[in-house]
C-alpha cells in the first residue's frame, strides 16, 4: 500500500522546474536593471564633465546656488572619473524611465 503522505517524484519535478523557471525569469529582470543603473551612472558621468567643462571655460562656479561645490572642488574630482564614462551608450537622447 502507497504511504499517502510523501510527494511523488513527477511532483517533485514540477515544482523543481517552477522553481528553475521563476528563477530564470528574475535573473532576467535584474540583469535589465542593472543595465538600466549603469546608464544612469554614465549618464550622471557626462552630466558632471560637462558641467566641470562649463565651470573650467567660463571661470564660474558650477553650482552658484551650493557654494560647496565650487570648481575647486570638481578639479579635485576629476581625475576619480572613470575612464567607463567615456566608453558607454549614453547620449543627450538617451532616456531613463
Amino acid at each position: 500500500m502507497l504511504n499517502e503522505k510523501s510527494f511523488s517524484l513527477v511532483e517533485l519535478l514540477v515544482v523543481v522546474s517552477i522553481i528553475g523557471i521563476l528563477s530564470a525569469m528574475l535573473l532576467s529582470s535584474l540583469s535589465k536593471v542593472k543595465k538600466q543603473a549603469q546608464r544612469v551612472e554614465c549618464l550622471n558621468f557626462q552630466r558632471q564633465l560637462y558641467i566641470f567643462y562649463y565651470a573650467d571655460n567660463w571661470d564660474e562656479d558650477a553650482y552658484e546656488d551650493h557654494p560647496s561645490y565650487t570648481k575647486k572642488e570638481l578639479m579635485e574630482s576629476y581625475p576619480r572619473i572613470k575612464q567607463s564614462c567615456y566608453d558607454c551608450h549614453a547620449s543627450a537622447l538617451t532616456t531613463v524611465r
